[in-house]
């Protein structure tokens, strides 16, 4: 009871106790002192938080009531009617008026100009700005053999020059083949290979890889055997490719023709001693690429111990004439080559390979057509070539 008073003192009449607890004292003590007791109270304001709760209702009551008269008053501000304000009506000054007929004219000239080309198109008659030399082109431009020679990879240059030379011949729609045919062999009349007289005693193969090198120098080497009557020896300097000195091998077996292996300068000396009896011999290298400086010196130095020689540059057909020219540029440190074209069947652009003639002034010594040996090898004949081109489709 003393304690309910104590925290009635303290707290007011509506206190109320919560909790008690006795606390422990040291035991040598507890003897002398008296017992102690822990009391938690509190003060009940449940009255206060009605209180307060009551008034925060009003408040916002009196509150949403004022926002509410508000928004109704001003409800009532917009249904008002504004007054509608007519500006005064401006008259167009005189520099406005100018520009509008100015514009107005152009757009009708645009018109007119317009409806005449339509009427021209439609009449199938010159349109507005076309010349007579433009449909002219465009006829030619058409004619199903030039967009045939246009469509084999025919130089466009050479083309153009027919054209300029035998337009009336294409006007006419005459047959103008044989024409062409022979425009192409005076342009290139200087360019056909010629073999030496004698003959070189090697026949030296060289290029990229993957052009048929081995393969060429098989049907050229079989040609001369089955022929020509000609013996004939295979050397290989080619001890890079995996089996290449085994295919050269197949063929001298099948020849019945001696084959030798050059590991290293001597024995390139010692192998060139041993076959210096037979008539040709048919030197094979290994595929380098153009681009590889250290290759390019090393090919040159083995080519120098040949003496009596014909170098044949391998390309490919369905190469690009950019690339075939830096190939043969870097391919042609030594003198007196000639290029042989592969893998003609394999292209749908053969007249492309005259632009080898046009621009790098080299001749073709031989073409191939396929896989077969001796059969798909052809020495080049400009004459045959063309003829053999159009025939293909």
């Amino acid at each position: 009871m003393d304690a309910m008073n104590m925290v009635r003192s303290e707290l007011g009449e509506e206190a109320i106790i919560l909790h008690t607890k006795k606390v422990k004292r040291n035991k040598l003590l507890s003897f002398w002192k008296k017992e102690k007791v822990e009391i938690l109270a509190a003060l009940d304001n449940n009255e206060n938080k009605m209180l307060k709760r009551d008034n925060a209702e009003k408040k916002s009551s009196a509150k949403q009531s004022f926002e509410f008269s508000d928004f109704m008053a001003e409800e009532k501000s917009f249904t008002d009617k504004p007054d509608i304000i007519v500006p005064p009506k401006r008259e167009m000054d005189n520099s406005v008026k100018n520009e509008y007929s100015s514009l107005k004219s152009e757009v009708s000239g645009i018109k007119e100009i317009m409806n005449e080309i339509k009427s021209s198109i439609e009449k199938g008659m010159p349109a507005w700005g076309e010349t007579e030399q433009n449909i002219c082109e465009t006829e030619i431009a058409q004619n199903p053999y030039i967009q045939k020679l246009k469509q084999k990879g025919m130089p466009e240059y050479l083309i153009k020059s027919f054209i300029e030379q035998n337009e009336d011949i294409i006007k006419e729609g005459r047959d103008f083949q044989n024409e062409f045919k022979e425009f192409v062999l005076e342009e290139f009349s200087e360019s056909e290979y010629s073999p030496s007289e004698n003959g070189n005693k090697f026949n030296i193969f060289i290029g990229p890889t993957g052009v048929g090198k081995t393969t060429t120098l098989a049907k050229m080497a079989s040609d001369c055997v089955l022929n020509r009557g000609k013996t004939i020896g295979f050397l290989t300097l080619d001890t890079y490719r995996v089996a290449a000195a085994e295919q050269l091998k197949v063929y001298s077996e099948i020849l019945n023709m001696p084959m030798h292996v050059a590991y290293s300068p001597q024995s390139l000396k010692d192998s060139i001693e041993s076959i210096k009896e037979e008539d040709i011999i048919f030197v094979d290298t290994a595929g380098r690429s153009h681009k590889n400086k250290m290759h390019m010196k090393e090919l040159e130095r083995l080519l120098d111990e040949f003496e009596n020689k014909d170098v044949f540059i391998v390309v490919s057909a369905n190469v690009n004439i950019v690339d075939i020219e830096n190939i043969v540029n870097e391919f042609g440190f030594t003198e007196n080559f000639s290029i042989i074209v592969t893998k003609l069947d394999e292209t749908s652009r053969p007249f492309s390979i005259l632009e080898i003639i046009h621009r790098l002034k080299i001749p073709i010594a031989y073409t191939t057509f396929g896989q077969s040996v001796p059969d798909d090898i052809r020495r080049f004949r400009l004459d045959e070539f063309i003829d053999e081109a159009l025939r293909g489709n």
